[in-house]
């Protein structure tokens, strides 16, 4: 985690959010090195792109992956936020997924109510 920055990570794919997109590391020529360093959210697939060229987050063929590291991420922040009126996540743009693990987030009710008719 850095300048609101957190990253996951598995051998393979490794899935960047940004809660502030436009604050990043400048020295050293950072940005020399990574084309897309100011997206919000970022996902590469580390076997085919090492070197993080490649920003996949929008590509269908990752659409499975790319979800399942949004949801770990919003858990992790949800989770982690120390405000009370809560922390901003990524938005799901490619599908969702339940959560993997049980969380102690608060949730929302459902808007949908149900009527009885007598």
């Amino acid at each position: 985690d850095m300048y609101n920055s957190h990253s996951i990570a598995n051998g393979r794919y490794q899935y960047i959010y940004r809660q502030n997109p436009n604050i990043v590391e400048i020295e050293h020529g950072v940005s020399e090195f990574y084309a897309n360093m100011y997206d919000e959210e970022q996902f590469y697939d580390l076997e085919s792109d090492p070197n993080q060229q490649t920003n996949q987050i929008n590509n269908l063929e990752y659409a499975d992956q790319i979800t399942k590291f949004q949801t770990m991420m919003r858990e992790y922040l949800m989770d982690t936020c120390p405000i009370d009126t809560g922390c901003k996540i990524p938005e799901f743009h490619l599908g969702t997924l339940a959560p993997t693990q049980p969380t102690n987030a608060p949730t929302t009710p459902s808007p949908i109510t149900t009527s009885h008719a007598v």
